[in-house]
């Protein structure tokens, strides 16, 4: 605002190539009207720059998806992603992650625990393909890679070690279910992440 202007001017130094002509004046009136004139008057007798020489390649923008298209979220990469409605590199970058982090989707509606994920987008994003899902080797592999998985963290990763500690490998998903800190959410969630082998 102008007042925050009025406030802020005199600890602020703008080189005059990067001045707006609205701002010359105020910026000027420190130092002498002298200098504040000529700098204007520079500024207003100047020629018109040749609008061939400084026009830009006009920004191209994303054609969005529409109709009935849709697009496989554990295949698409950010260019894909951002074709959706609603998907703007912010959310194509997050759903990357995401989909790394749990080593791929098993449904769309995962996407919605993407903080403030517009949920309008799913319209448009399904899971083709289940077995583009990365499995969780929970027989081999250790309490800190188990722990990585955003469903897993670090309680479960530790009673699924202790469990193997003691009783040896864990035959099948109805195991977790007599574990403590494996309620049946849980269970639902990473049934499609887990392998006995």
């Amino acid at each position: 605002t102008n007042e925050q202007w009025e406030h802020l001017s005199p600890l602020i130094r703008i080189a005059p190539k990067y001045r707006l002509v609205d701002v010359v004046p105020q910026v000027d009136k420190r130092r002498s009207s002298h200098t504040a004139s000529s700098v204007v008057d520079t500024i207003a007798h100047s020629p018109a720059p040749d609008s061939s020489a400084t026009s830009r390649p006009k920004p191209s923008y994303v054609q969005k998806l529409s109709g009935d298209e849709t697009i496989d979220i554990n295949l698409a990469d950010s260019a894909l992603l951002c074709r959706v409605p609603g998907i703007g590199p912010y959310f194509a970058r997050r759903i990357i992650q995401y989909r790394r982090r749990l080593g791929g989707f098993a449904s769309a509606d995962q996407l919605l625990q993407i903080e403030n994920f517009p949920a309008d987008a799913l319209a448009w994003m399904l899971v083709a393909d289940t077995c583009q899902v990365q499995k969780l080797q929970i027989n081999r592999l250790s309490t800190r890679k188990l722990m990585k998985h955003p469903y897993m963290g670090y309680y479960r990763a530790s009673e699924i070690a202790d469990y193997r500690r003691v009783h040896g490998p864990i035959r099948n998903i109805e195991v977790l279910r007599s574990l403590q800190h494996f309620t049946e959410d849980d269970i639902l969630r990473l049934a499609p992440y887990l392998s006995f082998e």
